[in-house]
């Protein structure tokens, strides 16, 4: 009697851990696809954005072009070289930081959806493992009627309180080992991705000065042409 009672309070264990585990990929999977759409649409406005830019360069270096006669000074040419460069460094850290900012929204939902998967799942495994103890209490009371079942009773009480207890506390500890386990990640990945930034940047920088380096200096007859999106070209004022 009691090993059929155990067998089928197991299956009710299984099947709820099997539940609880599916509603948690679900709300997982739901809200990563949010993430990534919202992902999507962001590289799409720095793509056109940059795309822009990118048009717009080559419009005012052709002009300069043609308003120099075909022939622009080397100083002109580095400058616009330059300035290309700087665009598509521009474009790269802005979907490094898109992509920092999709990571951290990322790990922020994963925590967030782990912590109340945790505490929805010691809740109900509490629930159904306190409902199982009273149906075993109801059966074993209707079918012990000697002395002795009082303190059988009463012994199952005190080895099952004292199970839920542990259970409970041991939740709890991979609880707090899981959290702390996701944020220690979290805390890796950023640093990882501020790293990549800094790179990137440094990168710029260093394009800037070299092309600044080799450029010689400007003659009296170089004019600048500022264009849309705060786009700077040189020209020659003699054409």
């Amino acid at each position: 009697m009691l090993q059929a009672l155990e067998n089928k309070h197991q299956d009710e264990l299984e099947d709820l851990l099997k539940k609880l585990y599916e509603q948690r990929a679900r709300e997982l999977r739901d809200q990563i696809i949010a993430l990534l759409e919202e992902k999507v649409q962001g590289r799409g406005v720095v793509d056109k954005d940059f795309q822009v830019k990118k048009d717009a360069l080559r419009a005012l270096i052709d002009g300069v072009v043609k308003e120099a006669g075909g022939h622009v000074e080397e100083s002109v040419e580095k400058q616009n070289q330059r300035q290309s460069e700087e665009l598509g460094i521009d474009h790269d850290r802005e979907l490094r930081e898109l992509e920092k900012d999709y990571e951290k929204k990322k790990g922020e939902t994963e925590r967030k959806l782990q912590a109340q998967a945790l505490d929805r799942e010691n809740k109900e495994v509490l629930a159904l493992q306190e409902k199982q103890l009273a149906e075993k209490r109801r059966i074993m009371s209707e079918r012990l009627f000697d002395t002795r079942v009082k303190d059988l009773l009463d012994e199952l009480d005190e080895q099952e309180a004292a199970q839920l207890e542990e259970f409970k506390n041991e939740q709890d500890r991979r609880r707090e080992e899981k959290l702390a386990l996701m944020q220690a990640e979290a805390l890796e990945m950023e640093k990882m991705l501020e790293e990549e930034m800094q790179k990137l940047e440094e990168l710029k920088q260093n394009v800037g000065a070299l092309s600044r380096e080799q450029s010689p200096q400007a003659t009296p007859t170089s004019k600048t042409v500022v264009g849309p999106h705060g786009l700077s070209f040189g020209g020659d004022k003699g054409n």
